[in-house]
C-alpha cells in the first residue's frame, strides 16, 4: 500500500482485478491517514481545557442563534448577540471564575480578582481613584462588573428602557442625546458624548432605589461598536450595606449635577 504511485511497484493494465485491488487501497489508505490524523487532532485540542469549552460555547451559541433565527430572521439581533457573547468570553472567559475566586481564601482573592481583570483595569480610573483610599475596593468592584457589547445606533438607555446603571467604556463611543421638549415635539440635540476610559450614569447610582422617574436623555451607540462595564444600581445598593466608606468615596466621584440634566419626575 506504501509503494502505490512510486511507480516500483504497479498494477498491470491488463490484470483488472490488480487494478481494483490497487483502487480500493488507495482510498482506504487515505481514509486511514485522515482518521488517524483526526484524532490526533483531537486529543491535542482536547489537552487545552480552554480551547475545550470555547468549542463547547461556540457550538452552544449556535444552537441558541438557530433557535432566535427561526423567531426573527433580522440579521441585526443575530450580530448583536453573538457580538456580545464574543465580548463576554474574551472578558470573563468560558470558566466559571465568580465560583472558583469563591473557594480560595480571602487573602487571595484580590490579587487573583485584579489578576484576572487586568486587561481591562486601565480602562477603569474611576475604581482606581477609590483603591488608592481604600486598598481592595477595586476588586469588590469588578465582582459586581458586567461586560456589555453594543452596536452602531443601538440605544443604550432612553425613557423607555430606564435602567439604573453606571457605564465604563472600554472600546467605541457613545452619545447623549437630550430631549428638547421646548418645542413640543420630544425631538432630541446631541449634547454629550463619551469614549474610553470615561462613564456615564451618574444620575442613576444617586437617584434612591425607589424614586419614580423619567430618563429625560437618549444614550445610543455613535461608532461601529462599543463595548463596556455595566454597574447596576442594585449592587451599589448592596454595597451601601457593608462597606459605606467605599460608596462614600464612590459618590464623591458622581456628579450631582446629572440628576437635574437627566432626571424627570
Amino acid at each position: 500500500m506504501t509503494t502505490v504511485g512510486y511507480g516500483d511497484v504497479s498494477p498491470s493494465s491488463e490484470n483488472s482485478g490488480g487494478l481494483m485491488v490497487t483502487i480500493v487501497s488507495q482510498v482506504l489508505g487515505t481514509m486511514i491517514f485522515a482518521y488517524v490524523i483526526g484524532i490526533l487532532v483531537g486529543i491535542v485540542t482536547n489537552l487545552d481545557a480552554a480551547k475545550r469549552h470555547v468549542q463547547a460555547e461556540k457550538s452552544y451559541l449556535d444552537d441558541f442563534l438557530a433557535e432566535i433565527h427561526d423567531i426573527s430572521a433580522t440579521s441585526e439581533l443575530l450580530l448583536r448577540v453573538r457580538r456580545n457573547h464574543h465580548h463576554v468570553l474574551t472578558v470573563s472567559g468560558v470558566f466559571d471564575e465568580q465560583r472558583i475566586i469563591d473557594i480560595i481564601p480571602p487573602y487571595v482573592q484580590t490579587p487573583s480578582i485584579i489578576y484576572v481583570h487586568r486587561s481591562v483595569l486601565p480602562y477603569l480610573p474611576f475604581f482606581a481613584v477609590i483603591e488608592r483610599q481604600y486598598m481592595g475596593a477595586v476588586a469588590l468592584a469588578l465582582r459586581c462588573l458586567k461586560p456589555a457589547s453594543y452596536s452602531n445606533s443601538q440605544i443604550i438607555n432612553s425613557t423607555r428602557i430606564g435602567a439604573r446603571e453606571l457605564q465604563f467604556i472600554v472600546k467605541g463611543s457613545v452619545s447623549v442625546l437630550y430631549t428638547n421638549r421646548t418645542t413640543g415635539r420630544g425631538s432630541y440635540g446631541p449634547d454629550e458624548s463619551y469614549g474610553p476610559q470615561t462613564y456615564f450614569g451618574d444620575a442613576m447610582m444617586l437617584l434612591p432605589a425607589e424614586t419614580r422617574f423619567r430618563l429625560k436623555v437618549r444614550i445610543t451607540c455613535c461608532s461601529r461598536s462599543c463595548h463596556s462595564f455595566i454597574f447596576s444600581k442594585l449592587h451599589f445598593d448592596a454595597l451601601c450595606e457593608g462597606y459605606i466608606p467605599i460608596v462614600r468615596a464612590m459618590k464623591m466621584q458622581l456628579d450631582q449635577a446629572y440628576i437635574e440634566k437627566w432626571i424627570g419626575f
